[in-house]
């Protein structure tokens, strides 16, 4: 048996079998049959620091049909309800958001808020 010993390719992933239905005819259930694949970061660990201090930094991304706006107005919500709980001397910042460059777009009117 040969096999390769990393994966690297959707494709690859997408082949993976899943289930084999043994009353069905041996019909095979892939993960591209289930769901989608995409790859991510080679790495998701991170040492980050703001200010030369230690931190932790929080990402988020928007999927594909996401309102950016409505996602970062909702996110600063939930942040300053949580923030209400934070231990003594721990805060919270948006060192960058990409929704400046839109905000003062719309209001310049250069594009539309929908």
């Amino acid at each position: 048996m040969n096999l390769k010993g990393r994966l690297d390719d959707p494709a690859e992933f997408e082949n993976i079998v899943v289930k084999v239905d043994g009353t069905n005819g041996g019909r095979i259930t892939r993960i591209r049959d289930i769901g989608r694949v995409e790859l991510g970061a080679q790495t998701y660990s991170e040492s980050f620091n703001l200010d030369s201090r230690p931190a932790a930094g929080i990402g988020i991304s928007l999927l594909p049909n996401a309102n950016a706006i409505a996602v970062a107005d909702q996110v600063k919500a939930k942040m300053e309800e949580l923030a209400k709980s934070f231990p003594a001397g721990l805060t919270y910042v948006t060192p960058y958001d990409t929704t400046t460059f839109v905000r003062a777009a719309i209001e310049r009117g250069l594009c539309d808020a929908d």
